[in-house]
């Protein structure tokens, strides 16, 4: 089912999200919008384009439905590569190896009228690795490590290592040329020259 909203990328659209941008708001998700990771607390990652809504949010639920995770985001004047990380707390339950959750990314065009929000969903499970991918990632450099994780389908790793590289080294063309790469691999080679950017979490 397309959980998508009825706007396009390019369109104007109601409230605080008309876009100059051909991008819309995206999942940086394979096409079938489900990720896997290894991490008890992983990061997504989104493409905001540049709009005037001010604000936007995150939600994580268990497979019963149940929300076990809210971050409330401030993005006025941001536009490029988000990551939303969620934070070890006592109070957010570590993702469970076997399980698959859902979340939702949502822009908030109008916080009168949320008909007009722009949202992505998809969901992420946990998987475990095996002793090889294992003893192969301990002798892995950075680079080597974002190459294990996608050849094996890992792909919030895969993606978390290599926008972290990108961080550090933001001039580092091999680093450049590995995010087009993986990002293309999942069609989203357009938005690979887009900048990544900080997003302050609302208090």
């Amino acid at each position: 089912m397309d959980e998508r909203p009825p706007t396009q990328p390019g369109r104007p659209v109601r409230g605080g999200c008309a876009s100059i941008s051909q991008l819309g708001l995206t999942a940086l998700v394979p096409t079938n919008k489900k990720g896997r990771t290894v991490s008890d607390y992983p990061t997504f990652f989104f493409y905001l384009p540049r709009t005037e809504a001010q604000s936007a949010e995150f939600i994580l639920k268990d497979e019963s439905g149940k929300q076990i995770y809210k971050q409330d985001l401030t993005i006025s004047n941001l536009s490029g590569v988000i990551g939303v990380s969620i934070p070890p707390k006592q109070n957010v339950p570590p993702l469970e190896v076997g399980k698959s959750y859902t979340w939702n990314f949502t822009v908030i065009c109008d916080s009168q009228d949320r008909s007009a929000d722009q949202i992505e969903i998809g969901t992420v499970g946990r998987v475990e690795l095996s002793a090889d991918i294992r003893r192969q990632l301990e002798k892995a450099d950075p680079r080597e490590k974002t190459f294990i994780y996608a050849e094996n389908g890992i792909w919030q790793e895969a993606l978390s290592n290599l926008a972290a590289a990108r961080r550090d080294q933001p001039n580092d063309t091999t680093f450049k040329a590995d995010w087009e790469s993986l990002l293309d691999s999942v069609k989203l080679g357009e938005i690979a020259k887009e900048p990544i950017v900080q997003t302050q979490p609302q208090p």
